[in-house]
Order: C-alpha cells, then sequence, then structure tokens
C-alpha cells in the first residue's frame, strides 16, 4: 500500500497538476523559477496527505527536487524525449527505495520471490532482447533489398512493438485467450499489408517476423504453464 500510495501521489503531482504553464515556466526560468518550486511543494503535500509521515515526506521532496534539477540543468534541445524516461525512472526508483527503507524489505525475501517466480521472469526476460535477436537471425536469410524500413528511431520502435507484442500474446497464452491472439495477428498482418502494399517484400518480411515471434511467445506461454 506504501508503494501505491507513493506512485499515486507522483502520478497526480507529475502529470495530473503540472500544467503546460508550470513546465514551460520551469524551462524557461530553471532553478530561479518558482515554477519549480511550487511543482516540488505539490508533491510533498499530496505525500504528506496520503501517509502523514515527515521523514517519507521529506525524502520526497529533496530527492524529487534533485532530480528535476538535474534534468533542467543538463537537458539539451534534443533531449527531452531521453531525459523525461531518465527522469521518471529516478523518481519512481526513489519510491522504490523509500518503500523498501520504511517496509524493511530484506535480499533474502527479494530473492524468495524471484525463486517463487523465476519461471515467469525467465520467460519474460527471453521474449524481450533475446527473442528479437532469434526473429532477427531466422529472417535474415530473406533478401532485404527492397525493404525500405529507416534506421535508427524507427527501427528502435519497431523492436520495442515486437517486444511487446510478445509479451501481450505470452499472456494471453496463459489465459487461453487464443481468439484474442488472432486478433492481434490479423490486425498487425492488415496494417503492414495496407501500409506497404500487398506485393510489397517489406510486407511479407514483417509478417514472417511476426508469425516467428507469435509463436516464441505462444511456446513461452505454454511452457510455463506447464511448469507452473
Amino acid at each position: 500500500m506504501l508503494f501505491a500510495k507513493l506512485i499515486l501521489a507522483h502520478l497526480i503531482g507529475d502529470f495530473l497538476l503540472q500544467t503546460s504553464f508550470l513546465v514551460k515556466g520551469k524551462e524557461k526560468y530553471k532553478l530561479g523559477s518558482w515554477h519549480v518550486w511550487a511543482h516540488v511543494a505539490i508533491h510533498g503535500v499530496l505525500v504528506h496527505a496520503l501517509l502523514q509521515t515527515w521523514w517519507i515526506t521529506l525524502a520526497i521532496v529533496i530527492t524529487h527536487a534533485i532530480i528535476d534539477a538535474m534534468k533542467l540543468t543538463m537537458q539539451g534541445d534534443g533531449d527531452a524525449r531521453r531525459w523525461f524516461m531518465f527522469d521518471q525512472l529516478l523518481h519512481v526508483g526513489v519510491i522504490v527505495v523509500v518503500t523498501a527503507i520504511a517496509e524493511q524489505w530484506s535480499i533474502a525475501g527479494g530473492m524468495d520471490w524471484v525463486e517463487a517466480n523465476v519461471i515467469w521472469l525467465t520467460a519474460v526476460v527471453f521474449l524481450t532482447k533475446p527473442a528479437s535477436w532469434f526473429v532477427a537471425v531466422a529472417i535474415s536469410c530473406w533478401d532485404d533489398s527492397e525493404r525500405s524500413f529507416p534506421a535508427g528511431s524507427m527501427h528502435n520502435a519497431g523492436a520495442m512493438i515486437g517486444t511487446l507484442e510478445r509479451i501481450l500474446v505470452f499472456l494471453l497464452t496463459m489465459v487461453s485467450a487464443w481468439n484474442a491472439i488472432g486478433i492481434v495477428l490479423v490486425a498487425k498482418a492488415l496494417f503492414y499489408q495496407r501500409r506497404l502494399g500487398p506485393d510489397s517484400g517489406s510486407a511479407r518480411y514483417v509478417v514472417a517476423g511476426t508469425l516467428l515471434s507469435v509463436l516464441m511467445a505462444i511456446g513461452a506461454g505454454l511452457i510455463t504453464s506447464a511448469l507452473g
């Protein structure tokens, strides 16, 4: 409950109550702006209202101010998206640490949780980058000269979509939602066929990769269900 309350306070303070007016003021005037401290104060009020524990409130307020100050000082013109993700990861990391201290989490307890869920963890880790590599190697035998996918960020976005797709299919397999898996496959195939054209080598390449990716996710789900 402590972790959930801190996450709730963070979501309300960083997204619902942080208006575009506050964001623009922070970015324009940096640390000399009252917008920064108003934003930090809002977090403090939210955390204390939900928990009424001073040391946790101070810990969240101080670390939030430090993280936001670092972001405002170091963020460049083209780094907004990257710093947004890093900023959010740091805030959540602080919440995890505060919760661990308050609830006296132990390494032994964490290892017990890992041991109890090792099959699930192994399957999910496999379905991220390892599965992407397996798919890439398996379909690399086809000539890719007709493919026109841009490199860089679009390639990374495609890899992320593939990972999320495999995890979704894995979860659907665990609950035997075969119709939903079929809908995912058909929707993606139709999208790429319309986007790239029915006779496009790129469309066939993507569909082949998708089928292999989905089969790996289904296999991981079936194995996890059998062993778990």
